[in-house]
């Protein structure tokens, strides 16, 4: 829009000038004329009378004469300053019109620089600092800051500034609750009204207390603090600072909401800009991404149009096949002349199907021929896109070339049945050797406990005495061959039982017996090892230890087997046997005091033919497979065995017996 000069502005035409100045002359003429008419006549009457001698009168006729000099420049001077008064009086409010003007030229051209500013630069960064910039140079402001609202923190976050600030809005700390003396401030009063919001005496304003000292020292003396809008929402704020009191007035602050609001549109724009450049860069990277992941993969991607029955075919699609992607056709003819003629009905279903009855989980097989005749294995996976009535229009899917796959299934199913039959084979011979081992040991365990027995009864005959007399050499030799005779028989009895375990053929004698006389039968058995070793015995029952259902025969063969160790294991001290409830199952713990076991041989427990102290230093007889046959017992009972021990203090095993049988 053009405007006038504001100096052409109020200002009166060369005639009136002219005819002022002429008032101004003629007046002064008249009023020294009258002067001048005035002291002649009087100044000489006044000498007259007053100096007598003639001399002295022509010495005070010049002193006259020069006091009329003096006194007509005084009259003249004062009159010109009179005039002068007059004329300051009678031209105020042309002048103040014309600061005004040019006051309101200086906003129009702020406004326009930053309104090209912002068509030419889009980045915020850059026309922000511009915008502020062209404000304190053009505008004449001492200063200028544009101010951003954290969406998270609500905290206004300076973004750039121009003009004298000297450390002022590292301080300012403006906080947007309004019960707060930084809250009450006009940036934040704005951003609250989304109003402008205006400060006219930065010394006498009481919104201004927590900032006055600083900011008149600054120089500022009114302030304009104006919201930044955009899509309805308060975004930030601008805030001009001017070192004129009462600066801001309706049409500046008009102007400069103006001002404002272009820039809150800039801004919005350039978020937008942001956004799209944004999603534009998420997608190509996304793109990138399925790129290379297709690439890596192997991946080929069709896509089916059921519209215009057009199809296309990646290039890797054909590369799977042999084909470069101009040696192939993209057509549904082609795709299926290349299908197997055994695939070809089941496939054909399998899509017309999916189409009729779209589901999401579209996943087939098949087989494809290769460019050189051969047929490679094929996974096609592929999903049904509907319109808005329900209607397929497009099929999207991928292939992915599975022969090396098929091939190692198929080769895993040859070495598996390979392996089955294998297996079948060796089993077939277990189990014949299995039968021949059970034939094997029934036979030698009957034919070396006939013997043995018979040993053994008439070792104990001629023992007793019975048919004569014997010396003590003869019952010591005797005694040797009685003991090796019921050792041997002890081995061939835990050899048979540990055979039958391991074929299951071991018979479990279910019925309802009595703990405690199950556990004193057991004491009464190894009371006389333990007599001849000097070893206590001893046995404590909790309450409601009674009757328990499981194989009596079995519980006290473990019973004896875990008692037998304790008292071959222990050279000094008791045993201890102890028997309470837990729950379901009944404990009953075998405590000694003898050597005890290693830490790192406890894995050793359990095993046949196991003895922790093998080898030439042994000194304690047995099979070593004692714990084996109790391990394997007291499983087939439904528990089993625990151990505690300590090397050099003692052991303690416990037999953890259901009370009722899971075979009853």
């Amino acid at each position: 829009m053009p405007f006038k000069n504001p100096s052409l502005l109020s200002r009166p035409s060369t005639t009136d000038a002219e005819f002022d100045s002429f008032k101004v002359i003629l007046r002064v003429v008249i009023f020294y004329a009258l002067f001048s008419a005035l002291w002649i006549p009087l100044s000489d009457r006044a000498l007259a009378i007053w100096v007598q001698d003639a001399s002295s009168l022509t010495t005070w006729q010049t002193v006259k004469g020069w006091l009329f000099v003096f006194v007509s420049a005084l009259f003249i001077a004062w009159l010109l300053h009179i005039e002068f008064q007059r004329r300051c009086r009678a031209i105020p409010a042309p002048a103040a019109g014309e600061r005004r003007v040019q006051k309101l030229n200086r906003i129009y051209a702020v406004l326009s620089a930053v309104n090209q500013i912002i068509v030419r630069v889009r980045d915020p960064a850059e026309f922000l600092p511009k915008a502020c910039r062209v404000a304190v140079e053009i505008g004449g402001l001492r200063m200028a800051w544009i101010g951003l609202v954290d969406p998270e923190t609500k905290a206004v976050k300076p973004v750039a500034h121009a003009g004298v600030t000297d450390g002022y809005l590292e301080q300012l700390n403006i906080t947007l609750d309004d019960s707060s003396p930084r809250g009450r401030g006009p940036t934040a009063s704005a951003l609250r009204s989304g109003q402008p919001v205006i400060v006219d005496s930065v010394a006498d304003d009481p919104r201004m207390e927590p900032w006055r000292d600083y900011a008149l020292r600054l120089g500022y003396r009114s302030i304009v603090a104006l919201p930044l809008i955009s899509g309805g929402a308060v975004r930030g704020v601008i805030t001009f600072y001017s070192s004129e009191p009462a600066f801001f007035d309706a049409e500046e602050v008009q102007l400069l909401d103006e001002l404002a609001h272009d820039v809150a549109f800039a801004l919005e724009v350039a978020e937008q800009e942001r956004q799209r450049a944004e999603a534009e860069r998420l997608r190509y990277e996304a793109e990138k991404r399925l790129r290379m992941a297709v690439s890596a993969g192997a991946i080929g991607l069709w896509d089916w149009d059921l519209r215009t029955n057009e199809v296309h075919f990646s290039p890797e699609c054909k590369r799977q096949l042999g084909y470069a992607d101009h040696e192939l056709a993209n057509t549904l003819e082609i795709w299926r002349s290349l299908l197997h003629p055994d695939d070809l009905a089941r496939v054909v279903a399998t899509v017309q199907t999916s189409l009729t009855n779209p589901w999401p989980d579209y996943r087939i097989e098949f087989r494809l021929r290769h460019k050189d005749g051969s047929y490679r294995w094929i996974l096609a996976q592929a999903a049904v896109l509907l319109d808005e009535a329900g209607r397929p229009y497009r099929m999207l899917g991928a292939h992915i070339d599975v022969t090396p796959h098929k091939m190692q299934e198929a080769e895993l199913e040859a070495r598996v049945q390979a392996r089955t039959q294998e297996l079948e084979a060796a089993m077939e011979k277990a189990q014949t050797a299995e039968r021949l081992k059970s034939t094997f040991l029934a036979t030698v365990s009957h034919e070396l406990r006939t013997p043995l027995n018979a040993i053994l009864g008439f070792t104990h005959v001629l023992l007793q005495e019975t048919p004569g007399s014997l010396n003590e050499e003869q019952k010591k030799q005797l005694g040797i061959v009685y003991e090796s005779a019921r050792h041997l028989l002890t081995l061939i009895n835990d050899v048979l039982d540990i055979s039958k375990i391991e074929a299951g053929q071991i018979e479990l004698k279910i019925a309802p017996f009595d703990i405690r006389e199950a556990v004193e039968l057991v004491l009464r058995s190894v009371a006389p090892m333990a007599q001849r070793k000097g070893v206590e015995l001893s046995a404590h029952f909790g309450a409601g230890v009674s009757e328990v259902i499981s194989d009596r025969r079995r519980v006290e063969q473990i019973l004896l087997n875990l008692l037998s160790n304790a008292v071959k294991f222990t050279e000094r001290g008791s045993v201890t046997v102890y028997a309470k409830l837990e729950a379901d199952f009944i404990q009953i713990g075998v405590q000694d005091t003898g050597i005890g076991i290693k830490e790192e041989d406890l894995g050793r427990l359990f095993r046949p033919f196991q003895q922790l102290d093998e080898g030439l230093t042994r000194r304690h007889e047995g099979t070593g497979l004692g714990l084996a046959i109790c391990a394997n017992l007291a499983r087939l009972l439904g528990g089993y065995i625990s151990v505690e021990s300590q090397w050099g203090v003692g052991s303690t095993f416990t037999l953890h017996l259901p009370m009722r049988s899971p075979a009853y």
